[in-house]
């Protein structure tokens, strides 16, 4: 996970991050609550996406995978 930076360069490179279809990547707030992860992240952590958007990287860490089913 990376946290978020004002500038541009950062902004072209989280452009680049995000296309990358293997690497798990998400976007913290500097609360460090999830804004954005791409499907590589969700299975990392072991929820559908629309579970972790909004939740604490932190709380979902110590959470565990959700059991699903």
């Amino acid at each position: 996970m990376t946290s978020l930076d004002d500038g541009q360069g950062a902004a072209r490179g989280r452009r680049g991050r995000t296309s990358s279809k293997g690497d798990a990547v998400g976007f913290l707030g500097l609360d460090g609550v999830i804004r954005s992860l791409n499907a590589a992240m969700a299975t990392q952590l072991g929820r559908p996406w629309k579970q972790c958007v909004g939740r604490g990287f932190v709380d979902l860490l110590s959470e565990g995978p959700a059991h699903l089913g």
